[in-house]
């Protein structure tokens, strides 16, 4: 389904802050950077509404790290935030809604569900500890708190956070594109090509040994996924994970460079290369 979306520079620049909006609906999300809020903005009356809102950053590993929070006046809650020892963040997401009807209830029900999501979507950790417990609403507010759910993680994503959306979505009926696989020695992987990337699969076996050739950023790669505890002992990958091209991760997996596009083949020993190529002159 095809969605209309408003987007307001603002201070009239990328780097500043963003308003973003669906046409006829009633959220409304500012995007802004942590220098930004230190620095000085433009006040907004919808900035002391009720809702929730997001911090992004990294771990000091370089991963992405998020905290999904709820507040009865939005902005204020994210300013105590500069001064309570979460250094990670370096810009956030605010979502309100434009006729402020949002109460505890709501954004308490709102929170807990958001960051469920970003939990079963594994793309970034969650600063989060314990989550309150959800609020009890009626059929109605749940039915109208869903909508607002579904706006929230779009327009998150629309805003350049992928926070919501899982690393791939095996819905067999939608695929446009096959899955391909790689096998070479004991290594055993199946993925698929995404919007971001490639991902391979959980279940995977990477292959045992490492060539001093493999590329310093695989081979870093390699070693956080094994120190990380995402491939165990026995080589095999416990979770989805996404690689930034075919070839990443190929050689990832391998042990040493390698060309993705020649190695991964479909069901029919087509090699990815080959399906690009087809898809390319046919379009």
């Amino acid at each position: 389904m095809k969605r209309s979306i408003n987007l307001l520079l603002i201070d009239g620049n990328a780097t500043g802050c963003w308003k973003g909006e669906f046409s006829n609906r009633t959220l409304v999300a500012y995007r802004m950077s942590r220098q930004q809020l230190v620095g000085g903005y433009e006040s907004r009356p919808e900035f002391g509404s009720s809702g929730v809102y997001i911090l992004f950053g990294q771990n000091d590993d370089g991963d992405p790290l998020a905290y999904i929070g709820e507040a009865e006046d939005g902005m204020k809650r994210v300013r105590q935030h500069l001064n309570d020892g979460k250094d990670f963040w370096t810009e956030f997401i605010l979502f309100v809604k434009s006729d402020n009807k949002l109460n505890k209830a709501h954004v308490r029900y709102l929170e807990d569900r958001l960051i469920k999501q970003a939990q079963s979507a594994g793309r970034y950790e969650l600063d989060n500890g314990m989550s309150s417990p959800s609020a009890s609403l009626s059929e109605n507010d749940e039915a109208d708190m869903q909508e607002l759910l579904d706006d929230i993680q779009l327009m998150t994503g629309v805003l350049g956070q992928k926070i919501f959306e899982p690393v791939a979505q095996r819905n067999i009926q939608d695929k446009t594109s096959p899955s391909y696989s790689l096998k070479v020695g004991k290594a055993n992987a199946q993925g698929d090509v995404t919007s971001d990337g490639f991902v391979v699969y959980a279940g995977a076996t990477f292959g045992p040994e490492v060539s001093p050739s493999l590329g310093n950023g695989y081979l870093a790669l390699r070693e956080k996924l094994f120190d990380d505890q995402v491939v165990d002992a026995n080589y095999i990958l416990q979770k989805d994970q996404l690689f930034g091209s075919s070839s990443a991760a190929a050689a990832v997996i391998l042990g040493y460079n390698v060309s993705g596009p020649q190695k991964w083949v479909d069901g029919h020993g087509v090699s990815l290369r080959d399906n690009e190529t087809r898809a390319s002159v046919q379009g």
